[in-house]
């Protein structure tokens, strides 16, 4: 065997114990399975376990298409994390619209009819795979959700095991306190004592 090629494969080699290493060592570990004493639960009702080293946001004011959610997302991740995600609509869902977004497959989720979208979303470096489904629990309705910068096949995959640990469980509205009067107060206003 030549020198040259010697060398050649010397670098190859080295190359791909580097790149191999470097992935290993990088790379984060996959999610360990749910853990019910994860469980958080937002003060709407419903929950999600939460993986070890994820970051949670939980939103009480929502938008003008949802009243509230939980966002879940890696923490090991600079940019673009994987992200499980619960959001809660203020009303019935318009089905053209998702439609439109892709969401367009029938399935069931915990026993219950949803419409999915499995696909892209999002350009260029900020594209994510999704799995996202919206389901009635009762009376009301979620958009339940996992995305990745990789593609993921969602059955099989551990995103389904957590978010499979959605429950719903509604809480009566709090009521608001009693509205009291302000205090009155009694001014007694005698004659000028100005320049006194």
């Amino acid at each position: 065997m030549s020198q040259r090629l010697q060398r050649t494969m010397i670098v190859v080699g080295s190359v791909i114990l580097l790149l191999g290493g470097g992935l290993w060592f990088f790379w984060p570990e996959p999610l360990p399975p749910p853990d019910e004493s994860k469980r958080l639960i937002h003060p709407a009702g419903y929950s999600l376990i939460v993986p070890e080293q994820f970051n949670v946001n939980v939103n009480h004011h929502g938008d003008g298409e949802f009243v509230d959610s939980i966002t879940i997302d890696d923490s090991r991740y600079a940019a673009f994390p994987p992200t499980l995600s619960v959001n809660r609509f203020r009303t019935a869902p318009d089905f053209e619209a998702l439609s439109n977004r892709g969401f367009k497959q029938k399935g069931v989720f915990l026993g219950n009819d949803a419409t999915m979208m499995d696909g892209p979303t999002g350009r260029g470096h900020a594209q994510m795979w999704n799995h996202r489904m919206v389901v009635k629990f009762g009376d009301t309705w979620f958009e339940i959700a996992a995305a990745d910068p990789q593609y993921f096949k969602y059955d099989g995959h551990m995103y389904k095991k957590y978010l499979e640990t959605f429950r719903y469980a509604p809480r009566p509205a709090i009521p608001a306190p009693p509205t009291t009067a302000p205090a009155t107060t009694t001014a007694t206003t005698g004659p000028s004592t100005r320049g006194s």
